[in-house]
């Protein structure tokens, strides 16, 4: 994993999570679930997200959400699929990254807008890391997520327009106009 050009790993809570992933691994291209010890990283829990991923359906199930993750999106997802929770951008954007991460069998990071109350209020960085349980598959994604408040430029170096239709109506907005992923 290079983070280097990554805005991603520039965050340390993401940074410290994805070095332990790497560490659990072991040499293995995927870590092992068993390997995953929640207790290692006690810091870091608050703002880490466990996803289930579920054959053949192809769908993810959030077993697990962080209080800090939880308290920033205004609600905990724990034990909910992901295309329950609605059919907007962020959604089918998070949904592409972990079918991603699942496919290619690596590690997947993310900067979103993100809002509540039909506004962007919040820049998102996540990391998705993949997990098997020893079969072969990826079986669970640990996914680490941090805020910042906005108004902030995505750092990708463009401005984002935050008075277009997508922080008034997350459902209705283009993906590709506030999200971005990096491969690690």
């Amino acid at each position: 994993m290079n983070s280097i050009n990554n805005p991603v790993l520039t965050d340390e809570t993401l940074k410290l999570l994805a070095d332990y992933w790497r560490s659990i691994a072991k040499g293995a291209a995927v870590p092992l679930r068993r390997n995953f010890e929640p207790m290692s990283i006690p810091l870091l829990l608050p703002d880490v997200c466990m996803i289930e991923h579920i054959l053949p359906e192809r769908r993810f199930r959030y077993r697990l959400i962080g209080t800090r993750v939880a308290e920033k999106a205004g609600f905990d997802a724990t034990g909910q699929f992901l295309d329950d929770l609605g059919c907007g951008s962020t959604i089918t954007f998070v949904t592409k990254l972990l079918q991603r991460c699942v496919d290619l069998r690596q590690p997947v990071a993310s900067l979103s807008s993100f809002g509540r109350g039909g506004r962007a209020n919040l820049l998102v960085r996540r990391v998705f890391l993949p997990l098997t349980l020893g079969q072969g598959t990826v079986d669970q994604i640990l996914c680490g997520q941090t805020f910042d408040q906005s108004p902030l430029p995505m750092p990708s170096g463009r401005e984002i327009d935050r008075s277009s239709p997508m922080y008034r109506d997350l459902a209705a907005s283009t993906p590709d106009a506030e999200h971005e992923y990096f491969d690690f």
